[in-house]
């Protein structure tokens, strides 16, 4: 069903707006980390994800839709970093090349 009456083109440029503002968010991470601490980061940024997905769940308009869509994507997206590198921390020098090829298969397989 097409709630929002966007046209196929509307959806793609949706979609291709995604990364590009993950890129943008990616850059509030070091931030967040130092500020708070890995483990601070972790929650706060699940806490703005579950916020931003409750107003897509509300939302009454294909901009606001599509606002907090982008939003939830880009917290989503980025509150993995912090998890990854407390798991990195506990993993052992001689192993961590093994662990970065894991890593970069990750995004590719899971989104």
């Amino acid at each position: 069903k097409n709630l929002y009456h966007m046209t196929p083109v509307g959806v793609a440029v949706l979609y291709a707006a995604s990364p590009l503002l993950q890129t943008v968010a990616l850059e509030t991470v070091p931030a967040i980390t130092n500020r708070c601490g890995r483990p601070a980061a972790v929650l706060i940024l699940h806490l703005l994800s579950c916020a931003a997905l409750l107003v897509l769940s509300v939302a009454e308009g294909p901009w606001a839709a599509a606002a907090a869509f982008l939003v939830y994507q880009a917290i989503v997206k980025i509150s993995n970093i912090p998890v990854y590198s407390l798991v990195l921390d506990s993993v052992k020098p001689e192993h961590r090349g093994k662990f970065f090829h894991l890593l970069s298969i990750k995004p590719l397989t899971f989104g």
